[in-house]
């Protein structure tokens, strides 16, 4: 699979630089680079375990597909003029170079602080560890607690937002909702984070938690315990329904099926593309539901593409234009922010109820409405290189990207061939994803934030439902049908 995407990318590439020469159009010789972007982290992926599709750099390609050749060839070849020049900030087609080679520039630092970590960790055998036992009781017991506890948060999630909001007929059935009480106070008022922690975290972090034991055979699961997740994933959805919030649902399929890959049987390529497609389906259709019922939809064929459309089109990756822009106005036009949305995690914590004034945390606002000027109120994550770019431009990009690069390759130790346990598994998964799905497309602050919830929460319920203890023999033992030695 990895050499099959390097084949493709470097072909592309290949192809756009002569049609560049056939036709003299330099957009053609951008998309050519946008492709030879992906191609330094699709080499290194051939040589790192190239048949696990969720290997850290197989991952890492995926998102440098996404983020850049794709990006650009839905700019150029397939967006209409209005949905162009609303992704593009202003900038010229041309003007998207330096954002393909400050992506580049991040990535070949992540390369080298996971080949660093490669070559210094590689050979070393796995470590003794002392295993859990797990109460089924025991989480049968939370899980029902979390269920109500979701469902008092999803209450309380719809009563401080507005009951009349969400019933209301001018507004879509799913939108985006935020505390209207603290509009006036805050650039956009509460997203009411502790509710959506309670209501949506809290049983996605259980779900995990009850996946990992059951597929690992820690417990054996019932029909009782299929349904508590069944139940847990309907409640949980709730909030992320009603507030248009598409990455939480998203994302807890995603987890699922890498812990499932990792424990009970590796998922091939074809059917990641398969659940892949079927998720952007879904987040896409969610961006429909945003619209007011009276907005006029396509019909047929265009309005399912417009659902993947929707998808392409959104700030959920590490966008050219994003970095391009950032690039061409920091520090001629904006001041780089000295570091500040490093640190603003330590003020993300307070609910905006309780300190009004609290400033604001998330970098994205302030590209949103200082950098690209969009005068509506609107968020944009930078992502997170160029976020280190935002606050001291390139020279802050090498050093945290050569040691996210490292930390990733030592969370991948844990699930390597022989190397597989419960805990490793469910710290592997929740790490790169992370990364991968918040940390790069994002900013710092929410990624800490997630580290802080989320992490927290699943490391609590994981130990919680511990019974009792037991030294693994060597790898090479035998083991019996109930995880004993």
């Amino acid at each position: 699979m990895s050499l099959l995407l390097f084949i493709l990318n470097a072909l592309a590439s290949l192809g756009f630089v002569v049609a560049f020469f056939i036709t003299g159009d330099f957009a053609l010789a951008v998309i050519a680079y946008s492709f030879f972007a992906v191609l330094p982290v699709s080499i290194a992926s051939m040589f790192d375990n190239p048949r696990d599709i969720f290997s850290p750099l197989n991952l890492m390609t995926y998102l440098m597909i996404m983020s850049s050749p794709l990006f650009a060839v839905y700019i150029y070849f397939i967006a209409d003029l209005q949905r162009s020049e609303m992704k593009m900030y202003g900038l010229q087609f041309d003007e998207l170079v330096p954002g393909i080679s400050l992506l580049l520039l991040g990535m070949l630092c992540l390369l080298t602080g996971y080949l660093v970590a490669a070559f210094v960790f590689g050979g070393r055998k796995e470590m003794r560890v002392v295993m859990a036992r797990h109460g089924r009781v025991r989480l049968r017991t939370i899980a029902i607690l979390a269920i109500g506890i979701s469902l008092v948060a999803g209450f309380f999630f719809a009563r401080d937002i507005g009951f009349s909001s969400i019933l209301a007929d001018g507004g879509g059935i799913s939108a985006k909702r935020i505390h209207e009480d603290t509009v006036g106070i805050a650039p956009r008022g509460s997203a009411l984070t502790h509710w959506r922690l309670l209501g949506t975290s809290l049983p996605h972090a259980l779900i995990l938690v009850y996946a990992t034991l059951a597929w690992s055979g820690r417990i054996k699961a019932g029909r009782a315990d299929f349904l508590l997740i069944v139940i847990l994933l309907i409640t949980s959805a709730f909030i992320p329904f009603i507030a248009s919030a598409r990455t939480p649902i998203f994302e807890i399929l995603l987890l699922l099926i890498m812990i499932r890959h990792y424990l009970v049987k590796q998922v091939s390529f074809p059917k990641m593309i398969a659940v892949a497609l079927a998720g952007l389906f879904a987040v896409g259709i969610l961006g429909e539901l945003r619209q007011s019922p009276g907005t006029e939809r396509s019909a047929g064929f265009a309005r399912y593409f417009g659902v993947f459309e929707e998808v392409l089109a959104a700030s959920y990756f590490m966008d050219l234009s994003k970095s391009a822009i950032i690039v061409k106005r920091v520090p001629e036009e904006v001041e780089y922010i000295g570091g500040w949305s490093l640190v603003a995690i330590f003020t993300a914590a307070v609910p905006r109820q309780i300190w009004p004034e609290k400033p604001v945390v998330r970098v994205g606002y302030f590209v949103g409405q200082e950098v690209i000027d969009l005068r509506n109120q609107t968020g944009i994550p930078p992502g997170f290189i160029a976020e280190l770019y935002l606050n001291a431009g390139y020279m802050l990009v090498p050093i945290p990207m050569i040691l996210l690069g490292f930390l990733m390759r030592l969370l991948y130790q844990g699930v390597r061939p022989g190397r597989k346990t419960p805990g490793s598994a469910i710290a592997y998964v929740m790490g790169i994803n992370l990364i991968s799905l918040a940390l790069l497309p994002a900013d710092f602050t929410y990624a800490a934030f997630l580290v802080l919830t989320n992490g927290l929460l699943v490391a609590v319920l994981y130990f919680s439902t511990k019974v009792g203890s037991y030294k693994p023999m060597p790898r090479f033992a035998p083991i019996n049908a109930q995880g004993r030695y």
